[in-house]
């Protein structure tokens, strides 16, 4: 015997020999019938049928001090509810499944999974077994699983694991359909939910419109046909579940699914994890076929003509030293930028910002400009720019966006010469003797500073 997960050698046997000693000791009501190996399909009539347990199962035999469960799947047929006596709802016909626990100890909670449907199970203690039973079945095989996801750590029997899955084609029903139900006059039914499904049908998404891509899917209409309200559940369409919320008596509700089956019969459940104890359990699944629409076609939309469009460019950009008067500074200083930026479009700009390349400047024009106005901007920049740039982060939709730089290298100039004081008087003093003829002190005349103008 081999275990699910590796433990020493001394372990493994003296478990193997607990485990065939307590397989060996079990009475005969317990024998496993052959079992399939998994992967084949068995034929209609050779299937194992299960055995129906109408009372409350009951514990078995106390746990051994080794071991481990044993999940196994005994036998699956077509049929009705198991142990009805009468018909509380439809003739709907399902999959009845008997699984249990042939190992040595209590099994946790695990899942039963019949052609894709799932149920719960909330454990089951050594040799003990219940039934299940799924709306629905397959026209030809039919598998069952149980512990489909391993949430129970088993011992394996030396067949590997094909006591967990049992498949096969089953037989048609051949047992007497109960009659329906009479309810007893002198007593009240307590409400209960009832879900079903009235309807499918195949469409795009519910919140679908023009522009978004026409993908189709699987309309599935919900609804609580009874007098009590639904708990949360599970709806399945074409082997995919979705989780939904409550539902109020006489509500309904649509779970859309994408995609659907081509060729081929529709097929929806709802409750499929049996959380809603329900006044019928027999209207939950419907399949049928389902025919597919042509998507619809949008309107063309004809874009309109867009409004005149504001240019916005740097029609000059020049250096000076700061303190430049036109003919002189007072002393030497930095270099100083001055640019113009203007609105050569026919649109007005909104606001934008103007920057220099390094961006060791900028300026934030609020007002926008108006078509065929401008702006200057000024600023000392120490270290020099290379570019001047309009609408620097693209904030105004313009005519031609190509047009935003202008050129402004670093100047290299003789400086300007520096201003000279104006000379202070000197009183006068009549002296003897002829008079003097007075010299001026002549002022001296500068030529302005050649300005580099950017290009």
């Amino acid at each position: 015997m081999l275990l699910r997960r590796p433990f020493v050698a001394l372990l493994a046997i003296t478990a193997t020999m607990a485990v065939l000693g307590a397989l060996a000791a079990s009475p005969a009501t317990t024998a496993m019938p052959a079992q399939p190996t998994g992967t084949a399909t068995l034929p209609a009539g050779t299937v194992p049928a299960p055995r129906v347990y109408c009372d409350p199962p009951t514990p078995g035999a106390r746990p051994t001090s080794y071991g481990g469960p044993n999940l196994v799947v005994r036998g699956m047929e077509i049929g009705l509810v198991p142990c009805e006596t009468c018909a509380r709802g439809g003739q709907w016909l399902g999959v009845v499944v008997e699984v249990g626990n042939a190992g040595t100890w209590e099994s946790g909670p695990f899942l039963v999974e019949v052609n894709g449907a799932v149920q719960a199970v909330r454990g089951l203690h050594t040799n003990q077994y219940v039934n299940l039973w799924f709306p629905g079945y397959q026209i030809g095989e039919n598998v069952a699983i149980v512990d489909p996801v391993n949430q129970v750590m088993e011992v394996m029997e030396p067949g590997g694991e094909a006591d967990n899955t049992l498949r096969g084609v089953l037989a048609t029903h051949t047992r007497p359909m109960p009659v329906t139900c009479t309810p007893d006059p002198h007593t009240t039914p307590t409400p209960r939910p009832d879900l079903a499904i009235p309807s499918l049908r195949i469409a795009l998404a519910p919140d679908w419109e023009c522009g978004r891509p026409t993908t189709l899917g699987l309309h599935v209409a919900v609804a609580n046909q009874g007098q009590a309200a639904a708990g949360p559940f599970v709806v399945t369409a074409n082997n995919t579940p979705r989780a939904h919320g409550e539902l109020a008596p006489g509500a309904d509700d649509v779970v859309w699914f994408p995609g659907y089956r081509y060729m081929t019969e529709q097929e929806a459940a709802v409750d499929t994890a049996n959380q809603v104890y329900e006044r019928d359990e027999t209207n939950n699944v419907r399949r049928e076929m389902v025919p597919i629409p042509t998507p619809p076609l949008c309107p063309t939309v004809t874009p309109t003509a867009p409004g005149p469009l504001p240019d916005l460019i740097v029609s000059s950009a020049r250096w000076q030293m700061a303190g430049f008067n036109g003919w002189c500074v007072r002393q030497d200083g930095p270099p100083e930028l001055l640019a113009t930026v203007k609105n050569i479009g026919a649109g007005a700009a909104g606001a934008f910002t103007v920057r220099t390349d390094p961006a060791r400047a900028s300026w934030r024009i609020d007002g926008g400009l108006a078509a065929g106005a401008s702006a200057d901007v000024r600023e000392v920049i120490p270290n020099g720019a290379d570019y001047v740039v309009v609408d620097a982060d693209d904030e105004v939709a313009e005519a031609e966006e190509m047009n935003n730089r202008l050129r402004a290298p670093n100047p290299t100039w003789t400086p300007p010469p520096i201003c000279t004081a104006e000379p202070s008087s000197t009183p006068s003093v009549t002296p003897k003797g002829p008079t003097p003829v007075p010299t001026a002190t002549p002022w001296a005349i500068h030529l302005p500073w050649l300005e580099v103008p950017g290009r």
